[in-house]
């Protein structure tokens, strides 16, 4: 197995770009709240898929003649950036992606098959890491247990804490078994009043 493996985002059958893009930070830049502020990519979730929301109308030029994103209207986020996407602490009820998140997001527009243009978050590629470890739910010794994968950074970064949360709760229960045997070897030895 290769270290990396890259992802290229490919449109369906009967799907194609129309050539407008607006990068993320851009649109960022101009998801302004009433004060102001910048507001990074609040997704909302229904039927299982991820959709952003405007906050503000965003223009594709400064003197706001061509609106691409009225405020509120949904917009399509493309399938494979679910994988850096986590519930926010901020926006209750809503997504964004995790702050480790290396994926470099671009708004494009897309002609879908019914001849209707939306815009739609999505990548160009994707870079996931080759990760190896021991499934401790198999027996350690067993060829099984070896396990590996390919992840994005941030899935790599929550499968490095799963792991390490596996090997403690692994060695806790191998150290009470150990600790087990153990009384009940002193016990059959007559040694019981050593605690």
């Amino acid at each position: 197995m290769e270290e990396t493996k890259i992802i290229k985002f490919v449109l369906g059958k009967g799907f194609k770009f129309t050539g407008r893009e607006i990068s993320s930070k851009l649109v960022v830049s101009k998801n302004k709240d009433l004060e102001g502020n910048c507001v990074t990519l609040i997704m909302s979730k229904r039927k299982g898929l991820y959709f952003f929301h405007p906050i503000a109308d965003i223009y594709l030029d400064y003197n706001k003649l061509q609106l691409i994103m009225p405020k509120h209207q949904p917009i399509f986020v493309s399938k494979g950036l679910y994988r850096d996407i986590i519930p926010s602490s901020k926006y209750k009820r809503h997504y964004v992606f995790a702050p480790d998140s290396d994926i470099q997001t671009v708004f494009k527009e897309i002609e879908f098959p019914n001849n209707k243009k939306y815009w739609c978050l999505v990548y160009d590629t994707i870079i996931l890491h080759k990760y190896s470890w021991h499934d401790y739910s198999w027996n350690f010794n067993d060829p099984r247990s070896e396990q590996s994968g390919y992840f994005s950074t941030h899935q790599l970064n929550e499968k490095k804490i799963e792991v390490v949360k596996q090997e403690a709760d692994y060695d806790r229960a191998i150290y009470q078994e150990c600790q087990e045997m153990n009384d009940e070897l002193f016990e059959e030895a007559g040694y019981d009043f050593m605690d």
